[in-house]
């Protein structure tokens, strides 16, 4: 590798049938007696490359050299900043991603943020010759904003969850939930993180049912997939959370049946 980078990236196999060489030769076999052994130049690209090195002491030791860093050496973060594709922030990156969110349950929402879950007009985009009606419903074609929450199974569960935190008529409209998500689920309040996670863990767990269904996987009734969102965040504010004692919280944990997260 010289300073124009690898040689071979650069100027192709051309120059190794013009240096007599092989694709897997090694540094040495240019080297003889300490000095460079070139054979006859039989093109410009490789009197340059000849030119370059000749000017390059042998005796030096080698040394690696990573490109993408300005020091030269390798670090995790540089390496990072090399393949990261750099775009604008989010607006609702926060819904997504805050203190008490789960890995897995974000990651789905993530995806639904940026609408690329695998639903059935993805599939009949790509070709699928099956069922892409929603399976909950059976009327229309599924995809992302009827699962969420436009389909009536979803808006039911939706809803009753809630709820449990007085918000009786919410929007089941997909870009108007996220619209209300931001104006309503701002700062770092216990009344925030519970509606943050009771969005993600909605979404995950209704993927997870719908995935069920399709595979004919042990699915569950509403009921009790409304259990499963309950107990997820019961579990998750027990073990992570810790919240001022005011009378709000103290309701939010009455409607929830959490218990020991306010000091």
């Amino acid at each position: 590798m010289g300073e124009d980078g690898v040689l071979y990236e650069k100027y192709g196999h051309r120059v190794i049938y013009d240096a007599h060489s092989k694709l897997e030769a090694l540094l040495d076999s240019i080297i003889k007696n300490g000095q460079w052994y070139w054979p006859a130049a039989r093109s410009d690209h490789l009197v340059n490359i000849q030119s370059s090195l000749c000017m390059v002491p042998i005796g030096d030791e080698d040394k690696l050299k990573w490109n993408v860093s300005k020091t030269g050496t390798f670090s995790c973060s540089d390496m990072w900043d090399s393949i990261w594709v750099k775009e604008n922030i989010v607006d609702w990156w926060a819904l997504v991603w805050f203190p008490l969110s789960i890995p897995k349950q974000a990651f789905i929402t993530w995806l639904a943020m940026r609408d690329a879950l695998t639903t059935g007009r993805k599939l009949l985009i790509w070709g699928f010759q099956g069922d892409v009606k929603c399976i909950f419903c059976s009327h229309i074609i599924e995809d992302r904003d009827h699962l969420f929450f436009a389909c009536g199974y979803s808006s039911r569960i939706w809803q009753q969850v809630m709820s449990l935190y007085s918000v009786l008529n919410p929007p089941t409209c997909w870009e108007d939930v996220v619209s209300f998500g931001l104006e309503e689920w701002r700062g770092k309040t216990m009344k925030s993180y519970l509606c943050q996670l009771v969005y993600a863990s909605t979404i995950y767990n209704i993927w997870r049912n719908r995935n069920a269904l399709r595979l004919k996987n042990n699915p569950c009734t509403e009921e009790k997939l409304i259990q499963r969102i309950r107990w997820k965040v019961m579990i998750r504010f027990a073990t992570k959370g810790r919240f001022k004692k005011t009378r709000e919280n103290d309701n939010l944990c009455s409607a929830w049946g959490i218990d020991g997260i306010l000091v």
